[in-house]
């Protein structure tokens, strides 16, 4: 991370964690790919959970409503990813404390409440122009439909 923004060669389809101990076991994965920026969510083979089925173009998986914010934050200032990372490491405590089913329901009205507020108008994106035109073909390639967001449709 630098103060303009985050930069980014390539992106992971999620994160995973096991939690293995003597009590039991717990497992995490944000469905996400800037696990940086996301929230470790409770999952479960015994609870499968519908998170979408991710395209090149996007839609309403998970994947695709967390790359909304993810993409915002790249053009964000420093005090507005500031607050993000703040807001994020409150909800990720919540949902750490959760049951699965209301861990999900914090996390899903969490990202909803940051989908609507990190809308970046263009000319408040700081970052060097040649990052920004990097994150802009990765958006026409979605729009296009492209089989992968990341790679010529």
């Amino acid at each position: 991370m630098h103060a303009g923004g985050w930069l980014a060669a390539s992106q992971t389809v999620g994160s995973f964690v096991a939690e293995l101990g003597k009590t039991g076991r717990r497992y995490w994965a944000t469905g996400t790919a800037a696990p940086c920026l996301g929230v470790f969510r409770p999952v479960s083979i015994d609870t499968p959970r519908d998170v979408g089925a991710p395209t090149g173009t996007p839609d309403d998986s998970l994947w695709w409503r967390f790359e909304a914010v993810h993409r915002a934050l790249l053009a964000a200032n420093p005090e507005r990813l500031s607050e993000y990372l703040s807001a994020r490491d409150r909800i990720q405590a919540v949902v750490l404390e959760s049951g699965e089913a209301a861990a999900w329901q914090s996390a899903d009205a969490w990202l909803a409440d940051w989908h609507q507020r990190v809308t970046v108008p263009a000319a408040n994106d700081t970052r060097p122009r040649w990052l920004r035109r990097y994150w802009q073909k990765r958006s026409e390639q979605a729009s296009r439909g492209s089989r992968l967001p990341w790679r010529p449709a």
